[in-house]
């Protein structure tokens, strides 16, 4: 490969819209693809939506986030994906993060975790 093709997907997503805001991700993802896109980068929180303030303290919203970046995970091909959701981690304590995932070839490759957020 003697060029990195990045695709720069800037989505205009709703808060709360999980379902709404992995689709575009998905559309997107998919035309990053068409395009010969190598690596595609996605918003701050597209899966939640920005900012989406209250809504972190709900822990059915946080495991519909997830459930909704392995659905997204699994539309990928050949481009990596970075998508950004908000994550919690129940051990040893329910810790609130904002998590970066990067998928390729329909699964979830790696996971990286801003610092814990404050207000939680």
């Amino acid at each position: 490969m003697d060029m990195l093709r990045v695709a720069l997907c800037q989505i205009d997503t709703a808060v709360g819209d999980i379902s709404g805001n992995g689709s575009k991700i998905a559309d997107y993802l998919s035309r990053a693809e068409t395009a010969g896109a190598h690596l595609a980068l996605f918003p701050e929180l597209a899966i939640s939506g920005y900012p989406p303030e209250d809504l972190l303290l709900k822990r059915h919203f946080l495991n519909d986030c997830a459930l909704e970046l392995g659905r997204v995970s699994k539309t990928t091909a050949d481009t990596v994906a970075v998508v950004a959701a908000p994550f919690i981690r129940y051990l040893p304590s329910s810790q609130r993060f904002i998590s970066s995932s990067c998928s390729s070839r329909s699964r979830l490759c790696i996971r990286m975790k801003s610092p814990r957020l404050r207000s939680m």
